[in-house]
């Protein structure tokens, strides 16, 4: 079984898909990276990985720096969430990664450092505490620039304070089949909170594809770490129980609907030849949705997570480059085509051996 964070069960994985908790650091007497000289960058770089090599336990960790990603190293990282385009563009650039992917370190990003940590369902204290305990064991190596008025400094003044960001990835269907999602992002914002769709916009007005939504937090000033966590956390509860609630009721009123919607998304799973991410996506949360609303069995929500992940290029291109799959000769030189082929094909076998596997 895979060790990544995201094949793993998670508390109210049926409504949140993943949690993620941010802190930024920035090393004392050095300036931003957005104005740092290049000589100086690198030294901060290595300032980083040596204190990573100087850690508790360094042989969990594999520090690389930005030219030297290959391959679909980039696509990877950013179809999981760990760095952005401009991340990458850095020549003095860094990333440290934990073996389990769990808990991830950007380095000359918008801040010196920023640690992240990832897992499926709702769980912020468990990241905090990885996040935590990475950022106290750094800095007994370095200096991180802060102030008794301000708290961590950060490039963004909208992070100083705690230098945290909280976020995660809800599947809201019953509030979307109700034409609730403007309510519900008009009463997050009035609690400082931001909502917006993961993977673009649904087809319903101000809805999102496979209405996979990202919440966050928009500040790291407003009380402590745990406040904020706690705050946040009853925020997202109650959005939880929002959506459990009404799925029974719209069951009830259009199980017609609901049923053909994870029908559809079932049989392009099993006979489609080709899917593109976005059909990908929309089949996957689909069938989460059935999952979800008590109309299909036989898979998991954690197993469905997972798929989410490798349906994605980057790491299609890394999973073809590792095994010999055979690719239809009128689409062998189509790199576009090829790629929707074996998210297809990825789809497929994945679906149908949950789903045989699970009904045994």
């Amino acid at each position: 079984m895979s060790s990544d964070w995201f094949t793993q069960d998670g508390t109210d994985d049926d409504v949140v898909i993943s949690s993620r908790v941010r802190i930024a650091r920035n090393l004392a007497n050095y300036a931003f990276p957005n104005v740092l000289k290049t000589e100086e960058a690198e030294r901060v770089r290595n300032l980083v990985f040596d204190s990573f090599a100087h850690s508790e336990t360094p042989d969990l960790f594999q520090a690389v720096t930005i030219p030297d990603l290959s391959g679909s190293g980039p696509k990877i990282l950013l179809e999981r969430g760990i760095a952005e385009q401009a991340t990458l563009k850095n020549p003095a650039g860094g990333i440290v990664l934990r073996t389990d992917s769990r808990l991830a370190c950007l380095v000359n990003d918008v801040d010196h450092i920023r640690i992240s940590s990832f897992k499926t369902g709702l769980d912020l204290e468990e990241l905090y505490g990885l996040c935590s305990g990475l950022d106290d064991e750094l800095q007994n190596t370095l200096q991180f620039a802060a102030s008794f008025e301000f708290g961590y400094l950060t490039a963004n003044i909208k992070d100083a304070g705690s230098g945290m960001k909280l976020s995660v990835r809800v599947h809201l269907p019953a509030i979307t089949f109700a034409g609730e999602v403007k309510a519900v992002m008009q009463q997050l914002q009035k609690n400082g909170l931001e909502m917006r769709d993961v993977f673009g916009a649904g087809e319903q007005t101000g809805s999102a594809l496979g209405s996979c939504y990202m919440i966050s937090t928009r500040s790291g000033g407003s009380g402590t770490e745990t406040e904020q966590i706690a705050e946040f956390s009853a925020n997202i509860k109650s959005i939880v129980e929002k959506e459990r609630s009404l799925r029974q009721k719209i069951l009830h009123e259009d199980f017609t609907t609901i049923k053909d919607t994870v029908t559809r998304s079932y049989a392009l799973a099993h006979y489609a030849s080709l899917i593109t991410l976005r059909e990908g996506i929309e089949i996957l949360l689909g069938i989460k949705t059935g999952l979800s609303f008590g109309v299909f069995n036989g898979v998991t929500h954690s197993a469905l997570c997972e798929l989410i992940y490798k349906i994605q290029e980057g790491y299609l291109e890394y999973a073809s480059s590792c095994t010999e799959t055979e690719i239809p000769e009128d689409i062998r030189l189509n790199p576009r085509k090829k790629i929707d082929f074996l998210r297809a094909l990825t789809l497929r076998e994945g679906i149908l051996s949950l789903v045989n596997e699970g009904r045994q």
